[in-house]
């Protein structure tokens, strides 16, 4: 998963294109045309106006695509797992570098980031980033409504993904509880022994 990062290792991630000094007045520009979300993300970088505002050093994080995050591996899978990488995996890496820098002959990778709405009322921005070659990807910042009318396939995986809710809701839920749930106590058990005296009879004399 790609972690937030500061200006300064933004700017070396971006090969320097921009200053890390000049990255961090990129919030408080003031231009009614364009916002400093569109301005990072002409950069290839998504900026988090939160963690901003709460005086977070790292508050960029660079576009990476859903396919090129690698997901980790349980422990058990490494014990039995060896250190080559797979036949699938050496084959699609060498495929993509093999490819022709030609738009109709090589693998494009188009990922669609609908941020939330401000305000009820109000339009959503949607990001769309595209890359060839696992390369930065080219980014853009546009409304929601300069995209209407969808496609139906996307209609059809918004529909799956809002009807899918609840149960990430439900897994979210349980995640959260496991995590919070702190391990009972063991209360000590005291076994408590009784040990009975023997008491030798006691001898009676008779006087005569």
């Amino acid at each position: 998963m790609t972690t937030w990062i500061t200006p300064e290792e933004a700017a070396q991630q971006i090969n320097n294109q921009v200053s890390a000094e000049t990255l961090k007045t990129y919030p408080t520009r003031s231009q009614k045309k364009i916002t400093a979300e569109e301005r990072f993300a002409k950069l290839g970088l998504l900026f988090d106006r939160e963690r901003w505002l709460a005086g977070k050093e790292a508050f960029l994080k660079i576009i990476v695509q859903p396919e090129a995050q690698s997901q980790p591996q349980p422990a058990a899978d490494k014990a039995t797992t060896t250190d080559t990488p797979s036949k699938t995996d050496t084959q699609s890496d060498s495929e993509a570098q093999d490819e022709p820098y030609d738009l109709e002959k090589c693998t494009i990778r188009i990922v669609f980031t609908f941020f939330p709405k401000p305000e009820a009322d109000s339009d959503r921005q949607v990001m769309l980033a595209a890359s060839t070659h696992e390369d930065l990807p080219i980014a853009d910042v546009v409304q929601f409504s300069e995209l209407e009318p969808l496609s139906q396939p996307i209609i059809d995986i918004l529909a799956k993904l809002e009807a899918d809710l609840p149960n990430r809701r439900y897994r979210a839920e349980v995640r959260a509880a496991k995590a919070n749930k702190k391990p009972r106590r063991r209360q000590p058990q005291t076994i408590t022994t009784t040990t009975q005296s023997e008491t030798e009879p006691q001898a009676t004399q008779i006087k005569l």
